[in-house]
């Protein structure tokens, strides 16, 4: 379960579910987490169980998921800070490392590129 701590009141933190439906998101561990600098209210996670979930943080949900078949657990997940609907995730298997360039807006099933 993805939890997220705001700090927009230092002196009383909170944390929040970023969605409303617990079953929602990974199936294993959240591996990493990006903010996406060019629309507040969506952020990534990366997981071990091989997806990368976008939150809206404001309709309570996941937007979209990405995953390829076979895919092994995921390390990172990070968006380009000039272009909001770029995404990169990376593997975390040493051994065969895989980073993929998502492009929200074509496809959320196929990389716009490796």
């Amino acid at each position: 379960k993805l939890l997220i701590t705001s700090l927009d009141r230092p002196e009383a933190p909170s944390v929040f579910s970023p969605a409303e439906d617990p079953n929602a998101g990974h199936a294993g561990p959240a591996t990493a987490v990006d903010w996406n600098s060019q629309v507040a209210h969506i952020v990534a996670s990366a997981g071990g169980d091989g997806s990368c979930i976008v939150w809206d943080l404001r309709q309570k949900k996941p937007w979209c998921e990405m995953r390829e078949a076979g895919r092994c657990a995921l390390s990172a997940a990070c968006w380009n800070p000039t272009e909001g609907l770029h995404i990169v995730t990376a593997s975390s298997d040493d051994g065969s490392p895989d980073v993929k360039l998502w492009d929200l807006r074509a496809s959320t099933t196929v990389p716009l590129g490796t």
